[in-house]
């Protein structure tokens, strides 16, 4: 039998082994590829006509998966650059780099915390002003419980659900994170709050440039995403879930609590995102 996913967060050896790959030893061979390419002369034929910026936890992997798929589209040698939000140090021929390829493609990447990192907005618009946005929108709370499990699946989160939210609800009480990378890593709430991300964005980007489809209905989403992008979809085809998680859903208590503490920022998207009132299938409203 296969033992859901999250069953190896128990066993702290398997979790730490699994940590150390993906941080240390899987990058490797992807960033030795891009050092010898970044050596030689720059080559910025390959542009990225899009990226898919969040949110995190909301569906971006497989709709990105999807896309990539088109015929027409290039893809990186990473989905999550991160050049944006943490790689920013880096001389932007290491990011050109990594759209090393054939020509005449859409190129794009997905780097989901691009949506709620402080000056992702401002850098992207100086290197790329004319690169397309998407956005992938999950059910707040459903995101916020799906982040914390992520937290707990990498070995960040050691806290019950509990006593997460109720720690991030007296933290913002007090007014302010330690850092942004707590905020990034620990902010189950925060990274929920939608609205305040996109007004940043928005500040910058025409609305013509900047599409937000809902995580929870996956075809249209897609369909809407080929037709922003120019792109043909072969009939009948959607986007899987990717990175699909096992764990019990929080106590209808603890979902309410969730649930108040974001609705206020939900009810703020209709108006922002021209929408007639939130989906359906979120439990905020």
């Amino acid at each position: 039998m296969t033992l859901p996913k999250n069953a190896l967060t128990t066993n702290p050896p398997a979790r730490f082994a699994r940590r150390v790959y993906r941080s240390h030893i899987r990058p490797v061979p992807r960033d030795l590829r891009i050092a010898l390419r970044t050596a030689g002369p720059t080559d910025r034929s390959n542009v990225p006509g899009f990226l898919l910026i969040g949110a995190q936890k909301a569906g971006t992997t497989g709709l990105y998966e999807a896309l990539a798929t088109l015929p027409g589209v290039g893809s990186p040698s990473a989905k999550e650059v991160h050049y944006f939000d943490q790689k920013v140090l880096r001389p932007s021929s290491w990011y050109f780099a990594h759209f090393w390829g054939s020509h005449g493609l859409l190129w794009g990447e997905a780097s989901p915390e691009y949506l709620d990192t402080p000056d992702v907005p401002t850098r992207v618009q100086a290197l790329l002003p004319d690169v397309k946005l998407i956005v992938s929108l999950r059910d707040p709370v459903a995101r916020a419980v799906s982040h914390y499990h992520h937290s707990v699946d990498f070995g960040y989160e050691h806290r019950t659900l509990e006593a997460a939210v109720a720690d991030e609800l007296r933290l913002e009480a007090a007014g302010a994170w330690d850092s942004t990378m707590d905020r990034m890593r620990f902010g189950y709430l925060a990274r929920s709050r939608y609205a305040g991300s996109l007004a940043s964005w928005l500040e910058l980007v025409s609305h013509d440039r900047l599409l937000v489809v809902v995580a929870e209905e996956r075809a249209s989403s897609l369909e809407r995403c080929a037709r922003f992008l120019g792109l043909d979809l072969p009939s009948g085809m959607a986007p899987r879930t990717s990175n699909r998680r096992h764990y019990d859903e929080p106590s209808p208590e603890l979902r309410a609590e969730m649930a108040a503490a974001l609705v206020e920022d939900a009810r703020k998207l209709p108006a922002l995102l021209g929408w007639d009132e939130l989906p359906e299938s979120w439990t905020v409203a």
